[in-house]
């Protein structure tokens, strides 16, 4: 019994403990500009509290009822922390200080107005900053027009009556941002009598600037005159030559004259009693007497046409110009120039047919006179190919070449073959289609062949502009190698300033070839280490060809394949396109030991001569091999120019002479029963 007692007395003493709650009233939570006072009532909750107040403008507080001022634009956070010792609790409220307004505007001083011959007008600028969304209200005494009271900012204009003596009228203006914030500007404008010295509105007169005018009529070109104000034309002399000139923009027309005049033009404004001058010296030179011709209207093929003006007056200058902006004129201010259109121009892309308008003007004296040209620039013409064939790869690339172009290094386009089919739009001329495959299968018909670039049976394409043209191109494929025991392997670098020296050539075409025909009978690409090889080769006579586009072959490797010798290898090449590298332009065979290498050296005697090439070659040739020689020039593209046969079994010195050649680089390749040497020949 005593254990429960005691278990009761603790019970009996127990007193629960009341729960501390931090809240606050402010006596306000916003105003504009600043607000001074701002008081907190204290309603928070518990017993034996403690206070602190921290107002977030720096300052605090400890009092249970404070008070505080926020003097400065902004959100202020009040926070009032409560504790017992025991417990704490916090309470927070925002106090928003607004800013305020402003309402500075401009009253200017005016001059009292009779309407409606004379009105001066006074504006108001507002000056002042506002919010966005934020009320304006004008209120201006006197009784102005055409009001006393205005809603917008500004800036606007008002007029007075006339007054009797200097008289001021208040302006008040209130500003009213978003917030409720309102500020008000009083001030006040001074209206003087219309017969003040100082109300006489001076104007602006300004007659232009000076002319120089072919002919006897002049456009004049002043400032127009202001509200109120009227404006007319004079001469020193007093005899205006078109009488009644009031306008600023007048046509005046001086009499007829053989030799240079000068005038002199006054412009005058008037502004009741005010009046202002300005004067504007205009020359006139007589009309030119030399007249020029354009030329007939022409209907051209293709982007691009030579333009000839004819001057009959040796003297003055001629300018060429056009208002077509997709226009480009090579040599504006001579009387032949070139001009070309933009193929991207608007009209041009949906039309046919584009009419540019040219003038070719003749400048005598700063005078002009023009004549006008009408060039029709036609739509290119079209062509369009096939390309057909067994397993053909999908890489295949059509290029064209310029016939007539001898020299000629580089296709005039390029066209990706697309589901077999190809297309350029060309001028007028004579082209030549050539099909390459940058893979692996070549045609073999129109491409690059033997020592050289040389297209066999590509026909020459004439065309003429506006119409469409149809190729068809059969490619085949090589003839599949007869099984040997001969290996061919060798490496393919480049040796040049665009790459490392000794970097490899990569996807390369090699074509092995049998001799003496030039007959294809195996074909590979380099791998990303430049590295070819040929296989199952069977025995015979051989070259190697290395085909990269536009880079020409300069030497070989001529190889027999027999029982007793059939692996060759390191028969490597070097590219070099840089004619300051140790090889030349070209191609070459860079391991010429381990083969016998056909050389000019000790097989034939070259010279030819003039040198440098002008428009005729001679070569004369001592074949110390006395056999069959055969000399082909071609051009840079691969063109065959000229192919010359000789039997030198019956004489050992030899005289050939091409002509009729045009600048450019040519390969004339000398070719015997021994091999093959090329000789690179430029044409200038």
């Amino acid at each position: 019994m005593k254990s429960i007692s005691a278990i009761l007395l603790l019970l009996s003493f127990y007193t629960l403990k009341a729960q501390v709650t931090a809240s606050f009233t402010p006596s306000v939570t916003e105003g504009c500009g600043s607000i001074p006072i701002v008081s907190f009532t204290n309603t928070s909750t518990g017993s034996n509290l403690s206070y602190l107040w921290d107002f977030g403008n720096g300052n605090t507080s400890v009092l249970q009822n404070p008070s505080a001022g926020f003097m400065t634009v902004g959100n202020f956070i009040v926070v009032l922390t409560v504790t017992d010792g025991v417990e704490t609790d916090s309470a927070s409220t925002i106090i928003t200080v607004y800013s305020n307004p402003t309402s500075d505007f401009v009253a200017p001083v005016t001059c009292g107005s009779i309407p409606p011959g004379i009105i001066n007008w006074a504006t108001m600028t507002y000056t002042g900053s506002s919010q966005s969304g934020a009320t304006f209200l004008w209120n201006l005494s006197g009784n102005p027009e055409p009001s006393n009271t205005f809603t917008t900012p500004g800036p606007w204009s008002v007029y007075y009556n006339d007054v009797a003596v200097p008289t001021y009228y208040n302006i008040t203006l209130t500003v009213t941002n978003p917030n409720g914030c309102t500020f008000t500007n009083i001030d006040s404008i001074l209206v003087s009598p219309s017969t003040d010295q100082n109300c006489c509105i001076m104007p602006n007169a300004n007659a232009g600037p000076d002319q120089t005018v072919c002919g006897n009529t002049v456009q004049m070109n002043a400032t127009a005159p202001g509200v109120n104000e009227t404006g007319y034309w004079s001469m020193p002399s007093g005899t205006m030559f078109a009488p009644n000139q009031i306008f600023p923009t007048a046509y005046i027309v001086v009499p007829p004259f053989t030799s240079i005049q000068t005038y002199e033009f006054w412009w005058h404004i008037l502004n009741g009693t005010c009046h202002d001058s300005d004067n504007v010296v205009i020359t006139f030179f007589p009309a030119p007497t030399g007249l020029v011709n354009a030329g007939c209207d022409q209907l051209v093929c293709g982007l691009s046409y030579e333009l000839v003006g004819v001057l009959q007056d040796t003297l003055g200058s001629v300018i060429w110009s056009t208002n077509n902006s997709y226009i480009t004129i090579a040599e504006p201010d001579s009387l032949t120039t070139m001009v070309s259109l933009d193929p991207n121009s608007i009209f041009f892309v949906d039309s046919a047919f584009e009419h540019v308008s040219f003038f070719c003007s003749f400048i005598d004296s700063n005078c002009v006179s023009s004549d006008e040209v009408i060039i029709t620039f036609q739509q290119l013409l079209q062509i369009q190919g096939t390309v057909s064939g067994t397993s053909l790869p999908s890489t295949l690339i059509a290029n064209i070449y310029n016939a007539n172009m001898q020299g000629n290094f580089f296709p005039i386009e390029s066209s990706p073959v697309i589901g077999g089919n190809f297309q350029f739009s060309m001028i007028d001329g004579d082209y030549i289609i050539q099909i390459s495959d940058t893979l692996s299968n070549s045609n073999i018909l129109i491409t690059y062949y033997g020592n050289t670039a040389q297209w066999q049976n590509a026909d020459t394409l004439h065309v003429v502009c506006g119409n469409t043209y149809n190729v068809a191109v059969n490619m085949l494929e090589f003839p599949l190698l007869t099984p040997g025991f001969g290996q061919i392997s060798g490496t393919i670098n480049y040796e040049t300033e665009s790459k490392l020296i000794g970097e490899p050539v990569p996807e390369a075409n090699v074509y092995l070839q049998v001799e003496p025909i030039d007959e294809i009978l195996a074909q590979t690409v380099t791998d990303i280490n430049g590295f070819y090889s040929f296989d199952s080769i069977p025995d015979g006579s051989y070259s190697v060809m290395v085909e990269i586009p536009m880079i020409p072959q300069q030497t070989t490797y001529y190889i027999d394949v027999t029982p007793s010798q059939y692996i060759f290898t390191d028969f490597n090449f070097i590219v070099d396109t840089s004619s300051s590298k140790n090889f030349g332009y070209g191609i070459w065979a860079s391991n010429l030991n381990s083969v016998t290498e056909f050389s000019a050296d000790n097989l034939l005697q070259i010279s030819m001569y003039p040198n440098p090439v002008s428009d005729v070659l001679n070569v004369s040739v001592q074949n110390k091999n006395a056999d069959l020689l055969q000399l082909v020039l071609y051009d840079i593209s691969g063109r065959i120019i000229e192919h010359k046969i000789s039997d030198t079994s019956k004489s050992l010195n030899n005289v050939f002479m091409f002509d009729n050649l045009h600048s450019g680089m040519y390969l004339l390749k000398f070719e015997t029963t021994k091999g093959v040497v090329v000789k690179k020949i430029v044409v200038e």
